[in-house]
C-alpha cells in the first residue's frame, strides 16, 4: 500500500503574492529535508508508522502546482493511520 495526497498551490510564475510561493518552498524544505527532515524523524523513526514518507514542492514550476506527500505504511499500520499522522 502507498498514499499519496495532493495540494493545488501558488508557483512563483502563478502565485499574486510571492511570499506564499516562498513560504510553501521553505515549509517542504523543513518537512523533506533528507534523513534530517521532520516526516522521516517523526513518522518514520520516532512512531514507526511509515517505513517511508516524503513531500514535494516544485516552485519554479511554469503552471500550477502541486504540494505532494505521500507515504507506505509499516507492516503493524495501515494507509488510513499514515494519512492521519501525516494531517496531525
Amino acid at each position: 500500500p502507498w498514499i499519496v495526497m495532493g495540494y493545488n498551490v501558488p508557483v512563483l510564475k502563478t502565485a499574486k503574492e510571492q511570499w506564499k510561493a516562498y513560504a510553501l518552498y521553505v515549509l517542504v524544505s523543513i518537512l523533506d529535508s533528507g534523513t534530517s527532515g521532520r516526516l522521516q524523524d517523526d513518522i518514520v523513526r520516532e512512531k514507526q508508522v511509515a517505513v517511508s514518507v516524503s513531500s514535494e514542492y516544485d516552485i519554479y514550476s511554469l503552471h500550477g502546482n502541486l504540494l505532494v506527500l505521500e507515504g507506505v505504511p509499516a507492516a503493524n499500520h495501515t494507509v488510513k493511520d499514515l494519512k492521519k499522522c501525516i494531517l496531525r
